[in-house]
């Protein structure tokens, strides 16, 4: 059974064998879509409906093909829809911008995008400056119009130029007041082996203002920059389960004036990932000013003072998840003590790798494709310099890989049947390769146990002194850190350990045992928990941020 991803608030209702979820929109932004999302649905009337059952106001898409415009416009203002842009064909840009200009009018939009530049196998300076002239021109026109022309990037567009790339000159020569732009997210992240992949929030700093509109999209973590549709789409996730940063970027998107955004869901599977993408938006929305800190204690079960100090900062310090491993030695205790905190959140942390000499595990079931001659995992997932250490080097069975991962997922789901409600991976084993994130994705969906993914709580920030293995120099930095905290949602991973004679050995000349019981003062200090609570920092746990518990389906029969 999968797990909802909708909030409280919403309700459902059937029309036309479609699931219904009716949503308010957001205060920040209307709830915007792009039309190309709903190409499954192909009755205007039935499509809208949906939309508007859905929170949808704003649309972006372009000219009625089956139905006559001032019947499609009625359609839209029935349904509470505006349309805010149409697309523009470059040739129609450059030929006939007239008409295009009368055709937004028809359809009261405000914005005319183009979406591709003609060009060869490589965009080349000639492109651009081809585009530059066009885009001019026509820019200028429909501005006379009352109208703005926006470029929509598609990724080619960022091959190397001077210091920068050919999009930045393009938009250093088109006149801001005449053309502006649409952020496409994953096509700024996805560009063709001859570009450059872009940071959107560096973007949108860098261009400040000039990006009105926005595409927004997500993608499945792990997947390679390089990747363009066809083979893209079915890496294209639901916003907030992927690793494009989207609680951060809607921060900036605040702070740099864009206007409107739209879901532009390119998937295999968009009408069941706009209703999460638009639960995502609205759930961001309730909580866009506060400053919510998941705080992590990994690695529960490697060690008698792991358990004692993952236990210690969630019942005494800031902790509010704590990360379980199967296949370690002492597991037995951590499950018994975890069994007596029956409010506690615990993740299943998923270990394909024994990384420390001195400190193995095996697996819990038979899989010879992932160990070494030992019999112990390998080192890592991740394939390095030295040859034969990695998992990937020994062409691991998913099969084995599957089993292996079903075992641990059981193991403490058995012992802790209510606490458990996620999943982690240790050592981000599921970022080496997408056949093993296939693999984890498959099991969260099938637990209903999900990952929390970058878009959904960007990493803590980095800070001077966070690997500092003096209790009173790690507590003064990260009391400091904290204070420069903007609004947003953040997760710390920790590994709290006590620096016993059982710790010391592991990491050899290098222990990991000074740096782990800092963490564990860290997360225990008094004056830590004066600055979140002076800060109005609000600590919040997996469930928050993932929903509530698994629904049953609602069936979609007529």
């Amino acid at each position: 059974m999968q797990r909802s991803f909708f909030r409280h608030g919403t309700a459902a209702f059937l029309l036309t064998g479609l699931l219904i979820w009716v949503m308010p929109a957001l205060a920040q932004w209307p709830i915007g879509i792009q039309l190309s999302s709903m190409k499954e649905i192909k009755d205007a009337r039935t499509m809208m409906a949906q939309l508007r059952a859905w929170g949808v106001t704003e649309l972006e898409g372009g000219w009625p093909r089956n139905m006559p415009v001032r019947e499609y416009r009625k359609l839209m203002k029935e349904h509470g829809l505006r349309m805010v842009g149409i697309g523009g064909d470059f040739r129609l840009l450059q030929d006939s911008v007239a008409l295009l200009a009368d055709r937004a009018k028809q359809l009261g939009a405000k914005y005319v995008v183009c979406y591709w530049i003609p060009h060869g196998e490589t965009f080349t300076q000639a492109d651009a400056d081809k585009a530059i002239a066009v885009f001019t021109q026509a820019g200028q026109y429909l501005r006379k119009k009352g109208l703005t022309l926006c470029y929509h990037n598609h990724g080619y567009e960022f091959v190397a130029h001077g210091n920068g790339t050919l999009f930045d000159y393009m938009a250093e020569k088109m006149p801001a007041d005449a053309v502006q732009f649409e952020l496409d997210l994953i096509w700024a992240k996805n560009t063709r082996q001859t570009a450059r992949p872009q940071d959107p929030i560096a973007l949108l700093k860098k261009y400040t203002g000039r990006f009105p509109l926005v595409h927004l999209k997500d993608r499945r973590p792990g997947t390679p920059s390089s990747l363009e549709n066809p083979a893209l789409r079915p890496h294209q996730v639901a916003l907030g389960q992927g690793d494009l940063g989207l609680s951060a970027f809607l921060q900036e998107a605040r702070r740099n004036g864009v206007k409107h955004l739209f879901i532009e869901d390119e998937s295999l599977r968009p009408m069941a990932q706009v209703p999460q993408s638009i639960a995502f938006l609205r759930d961001w929305e309730a909580h866009r000013d506060e400053i919510r800190l998941l705080v992590r204690a990994d690695d529960l079960g490697m060690a008698h003072s792991a358990n004692r100090a993952c236990l210690d900062v969630l019942t005494n310090g800031i902790a509010r998840s704590v990360e379980v491993m199967a296949p370690t030695a002492w597991l037995p205790e951590a499950l018994t003590e975890l069994a007596r905190l029956p409010n506690a959140d615990v993740g299943v942390h998923l270990v394909l790798t024994s990384e420390w000499n001195n400190l193995k595990w095996r697996p819990l079931t038979a899989a010879p494709s992932l160990v070494d001659s030992a019999g112990y995992f390998y080192t890592t997932t991740w394939k390095g310099a030295t040859p034969g250490v990695s998992l990937l080097d020994h062409q691991p069975d998913m099969a084995e890989v599957e089993r292996e991962l079903r075992a641990q997922i059981e193991r403490v789901r058995q012992a802790l049947p209510r606490q458990v409600s996620h999943l982690s991976v240790h050592m981000a084993f599921d970022r080496s390769d997408l056949r093993l994130r296939e693999v984890v994705e498959k099991l969260a969906n099938e637990y209903g146990l999900p990952t929390l993914e970058p878009s959904m709580a960007e990493p803590f920030p980095k800070f001077a002194g966070q690997n500092a293995t003096d209790p009173a120099e790690r507590e003064r930095a990260f009391v400091a850190a904290l204070d420069q905290l903007g609004p947003g949602t953040y997760m710390l991973v920790t590994h709290p350990a006590y620096n016993t004679d059982e710790i010391q050995p592991i990491g050899g000349k290098q222990s990991i045992a000074p740096g782990r019981d800092a963490d564990a003062a860290m997360l225990k200090s008094p004056v830590v928990q004066a600055a979140i609570q002076n800060r109005g920092i609000k600590l919040v746990g997996y469930p928050s941020l993932l929903g509530p518990q698994p629904i049953s389906q609602v069936s979609q029969q007529r």
